[in-house]
């Protein structure tokens, strides 16, 4: 007997991932737009980001992105950060500020 797509746990699946887009003008003036899907970052990949060291804060953010992104988009997502490699910065700050990073401010 075949095996069949079970949609529920499909739709779950998908539904744990939002999609976040890069887009800007690289070097060469060519139009990017990268869009790649996370899952909301725990209280593990916070704590993480938090107490990482400045100078290991780029690979620990590059750590974390590959732990929440969708796994079947896990190895084009370490090539693009390969290539672009500021790209680390832009989606943690993304993801951080979606979890209400830099979203508070002092009140009066």
């Amino acid at each position: 007997m075949a095996e069949g797509k079970d949609i529920a746990t499909d739709d779950k699946i998908s539904s744990q991932f939002k999609p976040f887009t890069a887009e800007y003008d690289d070097f060469e003036e060519q139009a990017i737009k990268l869009t790649f899907h996370f899952k909301k970052p725990g209280r593990k990949q916070l704590v993480s980001l938090s107490k990482a060291d400045k100078s290991k804060q780029f690979d620990t953010m590059s750590k974390v992105l590959g732990q929440l992104v969708d796994p079947s988009e896990r190895n084009s997502l370490d090539t693009e950060l390969k290539k672009e490699p500021m790209l680390v910065a832009a989606y943690a700050d993304a993801i951080m500020r979606r979890c209400g990073g830099g979203s508070v401010e002092l009140g009066n």
